[in-house]
């Protein structure tokens, strides 16, 4: 039995299928299996798998497009066959650094409690050239909390909540027992599912979310990526972590107004930009409203 299974989820990108398979078995950690889950593409990943990794690759194939832009058919295919002991999820599009499992395996053999496995990444195009000077928290944390520096460290979920750590799904490992324990991404959640998730295990689980700060991963980042809705994406980051202040009340007493208020005004920023830029104008507005009010009446009230 291996002890991760890498469930890669794939939709004709053929063009990028191959570099993201070639990091995996280029890894220097060599006891995994390899599933490819075809959400229904019209391209011929099966004859790239048979030609490029015969016999190396587990392929499965959806008879038409279940995710409809979304991930969670994909991941939920490939967990019902997945052996191993720990799970990896990776993009089509995306690749690991050759260190990325050897590091993180170590972590967890380290931390028996450590339930997920999560990383910096480095931001790349289509071609494969880096984007960015600075990994992708790095730039993040920089942005909004210039004097914190970014740090190997179990998450608590302030973390989560303040700086976003911990939530990027490309290249994070579960724990299965954590799966089977406490569930995995809620479909409502869409973009903002890892958020969702993030949140859970460090606020409602025995287990404890470990975030690296080296760059193990290669995000790629082009005009068809799920993540490029910006508008919705920013819509249910705010939905997501309003009900996470309703849901875990220590998130109140630890932050204390003031650092909540800061942390929402700026994801209202985002949020306002991202409308604004796809002319969701009224649309704003609305969830705005609604959000403060609920915001405030939650302080108010104690809840």
């Amino acid at each position: 039995m291996p002890s991760v299974s890498i469930i890669i989820l794939t939709y004709n990108r053929v063009r990028y299928l191959n570099e993201c398979l070639d990091s995996v078995f280029n890894q220097t950690y060599k006891d995994f299996e390899v599933i490819v889950v075809d959400d229904g593409s019209t391209e011929d990943v099966e004859g790239l798998i048979n030609k490029n990794y015969p016999g190396k690759v587990r392929y499965l194939k959806h008879r038409e497009n279940l995710g409809r832009g979304t991930m969670f058919p994909g991941i939920f295919t490939g967990l019902k066959v997945a052996a191993g002991e720990y799970i990896l999820l990776l993009g089509d599009d995306d690749m690991l650094e050759r260190e990325h499992m050897s590091i993180a395996l170590e972590i967890f053999r380290d931390n028996p409690a450590i339930g997920c496995f999560s990383c910096d990444m480095t931001h790349i195009d289509s071609d494969g050239n880096i984007r960015l000077k600075e990994s992708h928290f790095a730039s993040y944390l920089k942005k909004r909390e210039p004097g914190l520096k970014l740090v190997d460290k179990v998450l608590s979920i302030e973390d989560v909540f303040m700086y976003a750590l911990g939530t990027a799904s490309s290249g994070a490992i579960f724990k299965k027992e954590m799966i089977d324990e406490i569930g995995f991404y809620r479909e409502e959640c869409g973009i903002a599912a890892d958020w969702e998730y993030a949140f859970r295990i460090t606020a409602a689980s025995r287990f404890k979310l470990y975030f690296c700060s080296r760059a193990l991963v290669k995000y790629r980042s082009h005009p068809s990526n799920i993540s490029k809705n910006h508008y919705e994406g920013n819509r249910l980051i705010l939905k997501v972590l309003v009900e996470t202040l309703h849901k875990y009340p220590q998130l109140k007493r630890n932050l204390g107004y003031r650092k909540i208020k800061k942390r929402m005004t700026q994801l209202i920023k985002e949020f306002a930009f991202s409308s604004f830029k796809a002319h969701k104008y009224i649309e704003f507005m609305g969830i705005i409203m609604k959000l403060i009010i609920r915001v405030h009446f939650m302080f108010l009230c104690g809840r």
